[in-house]
């Protein structure tokens, strides 16, 4: 019914044309738009009814109308023209809507986009729950919902995703725990889940992410210890776990990222010896471990945090252990 509705819609703003022609001129013009909507339309040749049909769910959903940039969006051309939409192989490959004023929920048949690369809708209004079913994209390599309204859980499907590279759900209202089988996604690069309510541990099976480089969980109400698994990450670059209810020790086997360069687990409840190891983590420029149970009685290593991590006695239990 909705790719009916566009042909139509189609078929009226050219039928509206016509009529500015010369009357001698309307049959000659009225068979060219009969053979341009059923033979000659690229727009129509080039990609199928339901991918202009599903795209324009998305501009129905999200008020399209007061978008910022909507160019060509519910016209006739060709939809590799229509602001943020990629197309490759006459498929749609990608669509950036980033920053466009998007206002409204993602509708559900955007997981009908079986070609689909990339989802970058950050910084709009968008509402609502992440449709359940996106883990149906299995070609998604990048899903970028930063700064929006989204509520409700991560779909369990998301995890179905094995070729993503980037999943940033960060500064939303999302809450429930993250997928137990988060370690599915073997090719993830960028896990930024930060700036949300999320409750619950951190799987195990993070440690099945031996691509992972950018681990963002900051600011959540995440519980539990950080397992045994994510020493084993060692392509990570930063760990941010900031502000969350943690707790438990942090292993000797931190030692073990060796290209680790930022640390922040400050504001959680932390407690035990801070690992030596850490000095041996020569890329390592920016801790922060403050407002948590840590000490240490290791002189090196105290001299170590004051140069590197200024505050890492900021509102500390104890900075020298009981024996």
């Amino acid at each position: 019914m909705k790719c009916l509705t566009l042909l139509f819609g189609q078929i009226k703003i050219l039928y509206s044309k016509i009529f500015t022609l010369h009357k001698p001129n309307f049959i000659i013009a009225l068979s060219v738009l009969i053979v341009f909507t059923i033979l000659g339309n690229k727009s129509l040749r080039s990609e199928t009814l339901s991918d202009r049909a599903i795209l324009m769910d998305l501009y129905y959903s999200t008020k399209g109308e007061d978008w910022t940039n909507n160019e060509n969006w519910g016209t006739y051309a060709d939809i590799s023209t229509w602001q943020g939409v990629v197309i490759k192989n006459e498929k749609v490959k990608a669509i950036d809507l980033e920053n466009n004023n998007l206002n409204g929920n993602i509708p559900d048949s955007i997981c009908q986009l079986m070609h689909l690369e990339v989802l970058n809708l950050r910084y709009n209004k968008i509402i609502g729950y992440i449709p359940k079913d996106i883990g149906n994209i299995a070609s998604l390599k990048k899903i970028d919902f930063y700064q929006n309204k989204l509520e409700g859980g991560i779909p369990q499907s998301i995890c179905n995703l094995v070729n993503l590279k980037e999943l940033s759900l960060a500064s939303n209202k999302l809450s429930g725990e993250i997928p137990d089988n988060l370690g599915n996604l073997v090719n993830l690069e960028t896990l930024a889940l930060r700036y949300n309510q999320i409750t619950g541990s951190i799987p195990f099976s993070i440690g099945n992410l031996s691509q992972l480089k950018y681990l963002l969980l900051e600011f959540n109400q995440l519980s539990g210890i950080i397992p045994e698994t994510i020493y084993n990450l060692t392509t990570l670059r930063s760990i941010n776990l900031t502000n969350n209810y943690l707790s438990g020790n942090i292993s000797n086997d931190i030692g073990n990222l060796k290209n680790l360069n930022s640390l922040y687990i400050s504001k959680n409840d932390f407690d035990g010896y801070i690992p030596e190891n850490i000095m041996t983590l020569s890329n390592l420029r920016t801790i922060y471990i403050g407002n948590n149970h840590l000490c240490t009685n290791d002189s090196e290593l105290i001299s170590y945090l004051d140069l590197k991590a200024k505050n890492w006695r900021n509102n500390q239990t104890d900075t020298l252990c009981s024996n």
